[in-house]
């Protein structure tokens, strides 16, 4: 019987552009103009200026662009930084049922690699894809519960198979050397939970690494370097490292026929991603219901998990501490209208007044919600009551949050690309590498789409 490292390279290897129904390459074109905006806007964050100092540094050959930097390097690097600004804000997608943030790292590796070998626009789609595919089901195998258990953050830990076979595609390596990409890729994975305990830097390098991993593996593999075919379900392998009761039919269910890149949400609020329904849910409530944030006795929120992930989500310790506390970005967003960028910065996360609401946030696992995740695991649900001081009670319930599946808002995810893009670029420069994007499948020549992206 093969293992499935077989069966990922000989997909990878079949994939075409022509075999992609329209609404995976309007998706995959959606992840990739989302993502390409928040490494822009990520670009202008301390973590990421430290990993294009570093960068910078190494020298090598003028290979691929590093986005916002008038300067090319080596591809392996351009993917470090670049992974590294896409995951800043933590305002990348995330695919809830593996728990990744899959586009961080694979638009990274594509767009960089792309660049060095003179791909197309059609290349960089079909790559894209290839890689997700491959990503998201490794992510599902683990049980990202019993992952997250362990100490592990999976989009660095899986990144690095699914930067390998977009990579690979690209290279258009043969069947063993994809194959063996994946072997060493294994070794290579990596991403610990630790920078909970205090709020540090590492988490937004996780995607840059896992991209640069995969690079690294294909690399190796194309030198004719060898890893173990059975590196993801072998008796020493991935899985079985990783996890506890790792779940196999999950490894090739429906590849090549079911395409897991269409149960992606794209965020729209700044913060973790099992956040986004909770957020919108009190929106719609103090919007309906005109309610001012002085006027809030106590919110409540129901959910389909434990939610927040911060330390101590009554007093983060820092922006991205902040953005995994659920308490704190309930409050923040009752105040603003909203829990962008802006809303996580450290004036904002002192702020006794948004302190004080958040310490009457109460988050509570709801059996319903929980129950409709175990049917659809890209449910992540949430349920908020606002009680008033005059005694009032309003209640919303949200099973998909804005812009996750069957529920897509492009107006919206362009809006934010604008947004994200503006600030740093201005807006022509926004716009135009929009329209670039919406066409990517005409492009031959990236230099021109490049060329917008190094402008600082």
């Amino acid at each position: 019987m093969p293992y499935v490292s077989e069966k990922y390279a000989e997909f990878v290897l079949q994939l075409e552009y022509t075999d992609l129904p329209e609404k995976v390459r309007f998706r995959a074109k959606q992840l990739i103009m989302d993502t390409l905006g928040c490494a822009i806007v990520g670009s202008r964050t301390l973590a990421s200026r430290i990993v294009k100092d570093y960068v910078f540094q190494q020298n090598g050959k003028p290979e691929s662009t590093v986005i916002c930097a008038n300067k090319k390097v080596p591809a392996h690097y351009a993917m470090l930084v670049n992974g590294a600004m896409s995951h800043a804000d933590d305002f990348d997608d995330i695919h809830h049922c593996s728990a990744t943030h899959p586009s961080g790292v694979l638009l990274p590796a594509t767009l960089a690699m792309a660049e060095k070998l003179g791909k197309t626009g059609k290349d960089i789609i079909t790559s894209f894809v290839a890689g997700y595919e491959v990503m998201v089901r490794i992510g599902e195998a683990l049980v990202p519960e019993n992952h997250y258990a362990r100490g592990f953050h999976p989009t660095c830990t899986t990144g690095t198979f699914g930067a390998a076979c977009t990579i690979g595609k690209l290279y258009e390596l043969n069947k063993e050397k994809i194959i063996k990409s994946l072997g060493i890729a294994g070794s290579f994975s990596s991403g610990l939970l630790e920078f909970l305990q205090d709020g540090s830097m590492v988490k937004r390098v996780y995607s840059g690494i896992a991209a640069f991993h995969g690079c690294l593996a294909v690399e190796l593999a194309k030198l004719g370097f060898t890893g173990p075919n059975s590196i993801i379900e072998g008796k020493r392998g991935f899985l079985h490292a990783f996890t506890d009761n790792p779940n196999m039919i999950k490894l090739d269910e429906g590849l090549g026929e079911e395409y897991k890149i269409l149960k992606t949400h794209i965020k729209l609020f700044a913060c973790n991603g099992a956040f986004q329904s909770a957020i919108e849910a009190l929106l719609n409530i103090i919007d309906k219901n005109n309610i001012n944030a002085e006027e809030i006795e106590k919110i409540t929120v129901g959910t389909a998990h434990t939610a927040s992930t911060s330390f101590d989500p009554y007093n983060p310790k820092s922006p991205l501490d902040a953005s995994q506390s659920l308490p704190y970005t309930l409050a923040v967003a009752a105040f603003e209208k909203n829990a962008g960028i802006a809303q996580y910065t450290w004036e904002k996360i002192k702020n006794p007044k948004i302190l004080k609401l958040a310490r009457k946030v109460k988050v509570f696992l709801d059996p319903e919600l929980v129950n409709e995740r175990r049917e659809d695991c890209a449910k992540l649900g949430s349920k908020v009551t606002v009680k008033t001081r005059d005694g009032k009670v309003y209640t919303c319930k949200l099973s998909y949050h804005a812009d996750g599946p069957g529920n897509w808002k492009p107006d919206k995810v362009e809006l934010k690309f604008i947004n994200n893009c503006s600030v740093i670029l201005g807006e022509d420069i926004a716009k135009r590498i929009l329209n670039k994007v919406k066409e990517l499948e005409k492009i031959d020549d990236l230099s021109e789409l490049t060329s917008l992206l190094s402008k600082t």
